[in-house]
Formats: C-alpha cells, sequence, structure tokens
C-alpha cells in the first residue's frame, strides 16, 4: 500500500466556495509523515487550532489507507467544534519528487504566487 509522504491542509474560515474562487487566501499547512508541520503559512489568527490540524490528519491518514491511494478531501468545522467529511476523490496527479518543480529565486524584486490556473484563468474562446 503507498502511503503519502506528506499531507497538505488549505483552511479558510466561512464557506469553502471563497477558497475555490480564489477570494480568500487560506491557511496553507504541510504536514510530514509524523503529523509534524514542515510549512506553516498562516494569517495573523489561524484558522486550525493544532487539534484541528491533528485531527484532519487523523481522519486522512485513515481514508488513504482505508482507500489504499492518496485522496483528496473536502471538510467542514461548524460552529460547535465538529468535524464533517463532504466529499472525498482519489488523487490522480502526484510529482515524482516533491521538489522536481521548484524553481531558483530570480532575485528580491520577483514575485511569486501559488494557484491553480485552470481555476483562475477562462477557458479561451473561439472567434
Amino acid at each position: 500500500m503507498h502511503l503519502v509522504v506528506q499531507q497538505m491542509v488549505d483552511a479558510i474560515a466561512g464557506l469553502g466556495d471563497a477558497l475555490v474562487d480564489g477570494t480568500a487566501s487560506p491557511d496553507h499547512i504541510l504536514l510530514d509523515l509524523r503529523g509534524t508541520a514542515v510549512v506553516h503559512q498562516v494569517g495573523e489568527v489561524p484558522v486550525l487550532s493544532p487539534s484541528e490540524i491533528a485531527d484532519i490528519r487523523s481522519d486522512a491518514v485513515r481514508a488513504e489507507q482505508h482507500w489504499g491511494r492518496p485522496m483528496d478531501l473536502e471538510w467542514a468545522i461548524d460552529r460547535s467544534g465538529t468535524l464533517w467529511w463532504l466529499q472525498a476523490r482519489p488523487v490522480t496527479t502526484l510529482p515524482g519528487e516533491l521538489d522536481e518543480m521548484d524553481s531558483p529565486l530570480a532575485g528580491v524584486d520577483h514575485v511569486y504566487t501559488r494557484c491553480n490556473i485552470g481555476e483562475m484563468m477562462p477557458a479561451p474562446s473561439a472567434r
């Protein structure tokens, strides 16, 4: 059985459509196999507590073990603090090496961003 080397957790406060349409920037957390945050990019007030991150990670690991493959999971936490799983689908594209797409920094005056181009740019139209 293949296990993911790390999990990625993106979280925003409020409804998830703001994350999908790009109007909200998420807290972005990458976890190693032990659940330790190796990347922790959050706003002034983190959206998730350490225990919520641990719960999401634990359930994600269980889902991967159950289905035998990495899963893209969507979730929500209600006002009472209950974690709800909304959707699960297999991850179909993973890079061979996690750093194979890294680029060296071009200079201090350059700006880098991370986004899904397919979601951010409309399809070309026929003229």
